[in-house]
């Protein structure tokens, strides 16, 4: 089951905001997004909006082709100093 979805992205994300990624891309993008978070396939049932933001980021770097150093940096940036810190060590491409 995916951590966010169209939903999430457009009200709790993008807050009105014009999307990036296209509603039918979309789940592309969210699950390649969690896979690139979640590298050890660490068992999230219910994720806090901290890990929900960090995957709608990094599925937009991923959309926009962002380089792996952007990648890590949103990665680091919503999850550096939560719960998820030590389970989402980011491992790169």
């Amino acid at each position: 089951m995916a951590w966010v979805d169209l939903e999430y992205y457009k009200s709790e994300y993008l807050l009105g905001r014009r999307p990036d990624i296209p509603d039918e891309d979309f789940p592309f993008y969210e699950r390649n997004a969690e896979t690139r978070i979640n590298w050890r396939k660490v068992t999230v049932d219910d994720p806090q909006d901290c890990l929900k933001l960090c995957v709608c980021e990094v599925a937009e770097l991923l959309y926009s082709k962002a380089s792996d150093k952007e990648i890590h940096a949103a990665i680091t940036k919503h999850l550096s100093h939560t719960e998820y810190h030590r389970d989402f060590i980011y491992r790169g491409s």
